[in-house]
């Protein structure tokens, strides 16, 4: 039902997970913890990731609607970000969960507005690849397959809601039926399905 649920399980069945604080809620964390909470997550956070069942990813510092704000703050937060989960954690990383419903272009919609095309602010930062939404970014593209931002060859890795709906939803046999039709749907080993939910 929260954050520290998640962690316990992770924790103590050893199977890994991915998991992203953002600036905010890493320096939260860290003045609750100076100040008497008994739950220290940032500590929690470094020592899975010392322990090997959790892995960390990154975004936007704040993540704020990154294509209404200008280049250069973009750059600036996804730096940010990134050397802050680097430094707290001891993780570089790779894969950034890109603030919800925010990868517009002046392409799609809605454009009006749209200062910055987004696609060029995490390379440069480490980071190899974003998550998506798949119904709302990526319709009309496999969301069992990574693909690849043809502008620059970074990687979007779309979430699947059908998973994710399933397994939040407690409907497991749902969710191992996707995996099974993967398993044995011929295509090959390069599939893969995205379970990414946040607690806001």
């Amino acid at each position: 039902s929260g954050f520290d649920e998640a962690l316990q399980v992770h924790q103590a069945t050893g199977v890994p997970g991915n998991f992203h604080l953002s600036g905010p809620l890493q320096s939260s964390a860290e003045w609750s913890a100076r100040n008497g909470d008994p739950v220290d997550f940032n500590a929690w956070l470094a020592a899975g990731v010392g322990a090997g069942w959790a892995g960390m990813i990154t975004s936007a510092y704040g993540q704020h609607i990154m294509p209404f704000v200008q280049n250069a703050m973009n750059d600036w937060s996804v730096e940010v970000q990134a050397q802050m989960t680097n430094t707290r954690y001891g993780y570089v990383p790779r894969v950034a969960w890109v603030p919800e419903r925010v990868w517009l272009n002046t392409s799609g919609y809605p454009s009006s507005g749209v200062s910055d095309w987004i696609g060029d602010n995490w390379q440069g930062h480490g980071v190899d690849a974003v998550i998506l939404d798949d119904d709302v970014h990526l319709a009309g593209h496999d969301n069992h397959q990574i693909h690849f931002l043809a502008a620059n060859g970074l990687r979007l890795v779309p979430r699947d809601r059908s998973f994710t709906g399933n397994i939040l939803g407690g409907n497991g046999q749902a969710s191992l039926d996707i995996l099974t039709s993967l398993a044995g749907s011929g295509v090959g080993e390069y599939r893969i399905a995205v379970l990414a939910e946040d607690w806001e």
